[in-house]
């Protein structure tokens, strides 16, 4: 019997790459969403040891030149924060398209193994048939032989008186 072959395999293996490729860049936006997280909530805790200390040295009394530098790196940081939330922002819309990108990949990825699986099925099912033929065949051909049935009906003739 004729193995089964799918003449798409190649494709199927292309998707597979595709698609893995797609979830490794999904997985990288993701990873770099977590560490753009990390790296705003070290901005908050900085900030909020910065005023803390800034609240300690007011109530000791600070100078003006001080007071002016505490004020500027809050600012800075401020800005920071502000930057990194903008870039949080397009991390999530990244991290969407990419994960479209990775669903679109799967889905195209099924539908060819879908199509092997119903070819393979078709196959499986042409060589029963042929099977069950051949087996038939062979009955056949064996009743032949012992006398007992013909394929083609023979036509008893009568004499007629």
């Amino acid at each position: 019997m004729k193995r089964f072959r799918f003449r798409l395999d190649s494709v199927i293996r292309y998707r597979q790459y595709r698609e893995q490729i797609a979830l490794m860049e999904l997985a990288k936006a993701r990873r770099e969403r977590i560490h753009t997280e990390e790296k705003i909530q070290g901005m908050y805790e900085t900030k909020r040891e910065v005023l803390r200390d800034l609240a300690v040295s007011q109530t000791r009394g600070i100078k003006a030149g001080r007071h002016r530098i505490y004020s500027a790196y809050l600012d800075r940081l401020g800005d920071q924060i502000e930057t990194e939330n903008d870039r949080l922002v397009e991390i999530g819309q990244t991290i969407s398209h990419r994960h479209e990108i990775a669903e679109g990949e799967r889905i195209k990825k099924e539908t060819l193994e879908l199509l092997r699986e119903n070819e393979r099925k078709k196959h499986l099912e042409m060589i029963e048939a042929t099977q069950q033929k051949e087996a038939d065949e062979v009955v056949t051909l064996r009743y032949e032989r012992k006398g007992l049935w013909s394929p083609f009906p023979q036509k008893q003739f009568t004499q007629v008186r």
